[in-house]
Protein backbone atom coordinates (compact mmCIF):
# COMPACT_ATOMS: atom_id res chain seq x y z
CA UNK A 1 0.00 0.00 0.00
CA UNK A 2 1.28 3.45 -0.90
CA UNK A 3 0.84 6.31 1.52
CA UNK A 4 1.30 9.98 0.82
CA UNK A 5 1.81 12.61 3.45
CA UNK A 6 1.05 16.24 2.88
CA UNK A 7 1.36 19.05 5.39
CA UNK A 8 -0.49 22.33 5.23
CA UNK A 9 -0.33 25.52 7.21
CA UNK A 10 -3.30 27.71 7.88
CA UNK A 11 -4.87 30.50 9.83
CA UNK A 12 -8.33 31.72 10.64
CA UNK A 13 -9.18 35.08 9.07
CA UNK A 14 -12.63 36.67 8.79
CA UNK A 15 -14.38 33.49 9.94
CA UNK A 16 -12.63 31.23 7.42
CA UNK A 17 -9.86 28.69 7.79
CA UNK A 18 -7.37 29.61 5.05
CA UNK A 19 -4.77 26.95 4.29
CA UNK A 20 -1.96 26.16 1.87
CA UNK A 21 0.24 23.17 1.10
CA UNK A 22 2.81 22.48 -1.59
CA UNK A 23 0.04 21.46 -4.02
CA UNK A 24 -3.17 23.18 -2.87
CA UNK A 25 -4.57 26.33 -1.36
CA UNK A 26 -8.06 27.06 -0.21
CA UNK A 27 -10.43 27.90 2.56
CA UNK A 28 -13.23 26.34 4.58
CA UNK A 29 -15.92 27.75 6.82
CA UNK A 30 -19.11 26.89 8.62
CA UNK A 31 -22.12 28.55 7.05
CA UNK A 32 -23.67 31.13 9.37
CA UNK A 33 -27.28 30.42 10.32
CA UNK A 34 -27.07 26.87 8.90
CA UNK A 35 -25.96 24.55 11.74
CA UNK A 36 -23.94 21.57 10.53
CA UNK A 37 -23.26 23.07 7.09
CA UNK A 38 -19.80 23.91 5.80
CA UNK A 39 -18.17 25.00 2.56
CA UNK A 40 -14.73 23.99 1.27
CA UNK A 41 -12.97 25.55 -1.74
CA UNK A 42 -9.62 24.20 -3.01
CA UNK A 43 -7.43 25.26 -5.88
CA UNK A 44 -4.39 23.51 -7.32
CA UNK A 45 -1.10 25.41 -7.42
CA UNK A 46 0.32 23.43 -10.36
CA UNK A 47 -1.16 25.68 -13.07
CA UNK A 48 -3.77 23.10 -14.14
CA UNK A 49 -6.69 25.34 -13.21
CA UNK A 50 -8.16 22.51 -11.08
CA UNK A 51 -10.67 23.66 -8.45
CA UNK A 52 -12.78 21.67 -6.01
CA UNK A 53 -15.92 23.11 -4.44
CA UNK A 54 -17.77 21.21 -1.72
CA UNK A 55 -20.72 21.83 0.55
CA UNK A 56 -21.41 19.37 3.35
CA UNK A 57 -24.21 18.92 5.85
CA UNK A 58 -23.97 16.98 9.12
CA UNK A 59 -27.25 15.39 10.18
CA UNK A 60 -28.50 13.26 13.06
CA UNK A 61 -25.99 14.67 15.52
CA UNK A 62 -23.07 14.03 13.18
CA UNK A 63 -23.93 10.37 12.51
CA UNK A 64 -24.78 11.08 8.86
CA UNK A 65 -23.46 13.54 6.30
CA UNK A 66 -24.49 14.73 2.86
CA UNK A 67 -21.84 16.17 0.54
CA UNK A 68 -22.00 17.70 -2.91
CA UNK A 69 -18.68 18.19 -4.64
CA UNK A 70 -17.91 19.63 -8.03
CA UNK A 71 -14.60 19.68 -9.85
CA UNK A 72 -13.72 22.41 -12.32
CA UNK A 73 -10.83 22.57 -14.79
CA UNK A 74 -10.05 25.99 -16.24
CA UNK A 75 -13.51 27.14 -15.11
CA UNK A 76 -15.40 24.29 -16.83
CA UNK A 77 -17.28 21.56 -15.00
CA UNK A 78 -15.26 18.32 -15.03
CA UNK A 79 -17.29 16.30 -12.53
CA UNK A 80 -19.88 16.38 -9.80
CA UNK A 81 -20.70 13.92 -7.03
CA UNK A 82 -23.38 13.66 -4.37
CA UNK A 83 -22.52 11.50 -1.36
CA UNK A 84 -24.85 10.30 1.39
CA UNK A 85 -22.78 8.71 4.16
Amino acid sequence: MCSTRSEASGEIREGRLHFRSERLRGWAMDVPDAPGTSVLLLGSLDGSGLQVQEISHLLEGGLRSLRTTQILRQGHLAGRSHIDE
